[in-house]
């Protein structure tokens, strides 16, 4: 659920490429629309992504390919199922292909586009170089800067490859280093007397230690996820030579309904693995919400100790229900020290008047 609120805030809520696509219509309200649009057609996306893994699943439930050594990544198992299972139907498989790849050249322009974007209006636009130049320059410096970026995109995807799960490395340092800034935008939005200073502290102080669970993960070798008992008892030997044990085919004859393996194979259970546990064997899903979280507190504690913004200095971009509320909790806390300073005031003339009849 962590995890699922982290790729909503990051993928939708703060996303630069999601953000240009809302922001180019011409209303408020179309933008609106537009955004409940998406979050159901995502929800259907999703739906239809995860049901794709139970087919899976159901499927090699008995046979499984990576324990058989028929795919060598877990990330393999949707695009060997579609060869496997559907492979008869002719066509099927290169339509399989080209979807896959339309799909990832559509997010990559986007994102390309959108980092362009970026580095343009706030690195290079107000250089001295730049300054003074033509809207039909800045447009192909842009998309010189977007060329640069999706090739720099297809050489991290391809040393990607050879990093284990993608899924898992990508989503490990994602939230190393969205989960800060996302931090800073919620402190921003819902934290009214956050501050620079506040803002600042908080940031590098959860950027340095996501940026420490990150590194020391890598290098200490923190556990994987442990993975659930997967076996190879449903495998037949036609099966093992047509896919091959460890991608070499095997040569059998015999009944091809004889199992193959008797025997049921797992992969070492979580209580196989060490016990001894630290803070590098953090799930990567964490990543992002500790980012967050710790940007959030930091930043509010260190804004209230440098001097909090006062309620006529809060900005209009705040969230108007957490502006309220501040400026409702200010104007209780001075009304009380107000009376109270009213009654001591009373108490001490009271105390004079007792003197003075006394006297």
């Amino acid at each position: 659920m962590a995890h699922g609120i982290y790729l909503i805030v990051a993928y939708v809520g703060l996303n630069q490429q999601t953000y240009q696509r809302f922001a180019s219509v011409e209303t408020l309200t179309i933008s609106l629309r537009l955004c409940t649009f998406f979050l159901f057609g995502l929800w259907a996306l999703w739906v239809l992504f995860y049901f794709s893994g139970l087919v899976a699943y159901a499927t090699y439930s008995t046979c499984d390919p990576l324990t058989a050594g028929s795919i060598e990544k877990a990330d393999q198992i949707i695009p060997y199922l579609v060869v496997d299972k559907l492979g008869h139907i002719r066509g099927l498989p290169g339509l399989f292909v080209a979807a896959v790849y339309g799909g990832v050249l559509s997010s990559l322009s986007s994102t390309a586009n959108s980092i362009a974007c970026v580095i343009w209006e706030d690195f290079l636009k107000h250089r001295e170089y730049f300054k003074g130049i033509s809207d039909r320059s800045a447009t192909n410096v842009i998309k010189m800067l977007s060329v640069a970026t999706g090739l720099l995109a297809i050489a991290l995807g391809l040393l990607a490859g050879n990093l284990g799960s993608i899924f898992q490395m990508t989503q490990t340092v994602l939230g190393a280093i969205s989960g800060p800034l996302i931090g800073i935008f919620i402190s921003g939005i819902c934290i009214p007397w956050a501050n620079a200073k506040g803002a600042a502290v908080g940031f590098v102080a959860s950027f340095l230690s996501c940026l420490t669970l990150v590194v020391g993960k890598f290098l200490r070798g923190g556990a994987s996820p442990p993975m659930l008992p997967l076996s190879v008892a449903g495998c037949n030997a036609t099966d093992a030579a047509v896919l091959g044990l460890n991608g070499t085919a095997l040569d059998y004859e015999g009944d091809v309904t004889t199992p193959f393996l008797e025997q049921d194979f797992t992969t070492v259970g979580p209580d196989a693995q060490d016990e001894s546990k630290s803070i590098y064997d953090i799930s990567y899903c964490y990543n992002g919400t500790i980012g967050i979280l710790l940007t959030v507190i930091i930043c509010s504690v260190v804004s209230l100790f440098t001097g909090p913004m006062k309620p006529d200095e809060v900005n209009h971009l705040v969230s108007p229900p957490a502006g309220a509320l501040y400026r409702r909790f200010c104007k209780y806390r001075e009304g009380r020290r107000y009376s109270e300073r009213d009654t001591r005031d009373e108490d001490e003339d009271a105390g004079i008047s007792m003197v003075v009849k006394s006297t």
